[in-house]
């Protein structure tokens, strides 16, 4: 049975084919199938319970209906979720770069949802800022109303949606937060944070995962107290050029600049590795972008490399992680307490956030270098502020 999808926005049927972005890594299968048969077995199987109430007594209250309901478009909406799974993992997808206007497409995405909104009883609040990013029209839209099923498959309160820019390195950040637990629920279930949060990692939130690293987006979540609050970093953000000079171009036109193409322009960063092979990929990838990069084979090497001032950051080989590497990261000056780290990870994997002791830590795959350090370098660059 073919599952039906909203009307997408098409984006150029003619756009160049491209490789989905995505490591054999990225997502357990075995996992996957294994999570995709206990959403669906377990909203049929509640489903099933009430039809068999129903065949027994030959009634049923609104309440009742309403929720087999409920039961059966869960279970919809995950088998629909891991068929686009499927498809994004296939590669060969035409993908598209054209200019998007991204608060449009976010309203387009909740009036497609408005009926579902005031069924629910769902209130959603945005705040967006004008923003124009490069992307694919069709995937960027399925992203927007993937967040929206997983943000409504789990708000037990408002759902606070911001869209602003950041003015150094110039990108759009899409902001989305609810309660996922109520008042009581946080209560009760205090003593087991990690595994209240877990339930958040639904399907849907595995292809929201999927979908930010085929349009090279990261993506980050952060759960506590009941609550939880995603960011979505769009790296090609179209930013104004103000030219005072007279032309005949309209002043509220949208232009590309220098800083839209190389929003990493003037930053500074030391690459840390025992072979040159990985040095040399992380200088081909940056510099190009206006990076600064100077290399290092030892981490002495590196620090008298920066004597005078701190580099904005450190991408360092997973080979120097360790005790060492971190007396070293706390021996430095003052000046250094703003750099912020990537290590360069030998899985194959793309950009990722994991937790290292009693901080997060930015990971890239050694073989996503070239695809991915540009977007994680300027997402971590962000969370400086």
């Amino acid at each position: 049975m073919k599952l039906a999808e909203p009307p997408f926005i098409r984006s150029n049927s003619r756009a160049p084919r491209a490789r989905a972005l995505i490591g054999k890594n990225f997502l357990d299968l075995d996992s996957l199938v294994a999570q995709i048969g206990s959403e669906v077995g377990e909203s049929l199987s509640q489903a099933l319970e009430r039809v068999l109430h129903l065949a027994s007594t030959g009634q049923i209250d609104r309440a009742s209906l309403n929720a087999l309901r409920s039961e059966i478009e869960t279970a919809r909406s995950t088998a629909k979720s891991a068929q686009q799974i499927a498809r994004l993992g296939v590669g060969n997808l035409q993908i598209a770069t054209e200019r998007l206007d991204l608060p449009r497409l976010l309203r387009e995405a909740l009036r497609w949802r408005g009926r579902e909104l005031e069924e629910r009883g769902i209130e959603v609040r945005h705040v967006l800022a004008q923003a124009q990013v490069l992307g694919d029209a069709t995937l960027m839209f399925s992203l927007l109303s993937t967040l929206l099923d997983w943000s409504f498959q789990h708000t037990r309160s408002r759902i606070d949606i911001t869209l602003d820019i950041k003015p150094w390195p110039a990108h759009a950040r899409l902001v989305t937060a609810f309660a996922f637990q109520s008042p009581d629920e946080e209560l009760v279930d205090a003593a087991a944070p990690a595994s209240n949060a877990g339930k958040l990692d639904t399907v849907s939130w595995r292809l929201l995962q999927r979908m930010a690293t085929v349009l090279r987006l990261p993506l980050q979540r952060s759960d506590a107290r009941g609550r939880t609050t995603v960011d979505i970093i769009f790296p090609t953000t179209v930013v104004p050029v103000v030219d005072e000079s007279p032309s005949e171009t309209p002043e509220s036109e949208w232009l590309q600049n220098d800083l839209q193409n190389r929003p990493l322009a003037g930053r500074s960063v030391l690459a840390l590795s025992a072979h040159r092979s990985l040095l040399s990929s992380v200088s081909h990838t940056l510099m190009p972008l206006g990076v600064a990069v100077e290399s290092a084979q030892a981490l002495e090497q590196g620090t008298m490399l920066y004597a005078d001032a701190a580099p904005d950051a450190v991408i360092y080989d997973v080979a120097l992680a360790g005790p060492g590497f971190e007396d070293w990261r706390l021996s430095l000056p003052k000046s250094w307490e703003n750099t912020t780290y990537i290590c360069i990870s030998d899985s194959g994997k793309a950009f990722e956030v994991v937790n290292a002791g009693n901080r997060q830590l930015a990971m890239v795959g050694r073989d996503a270098v070239a695809d991915s350090l540009p977007a994680a370098l300027l997402f971590e660059l962000s969370r400086q502020g």
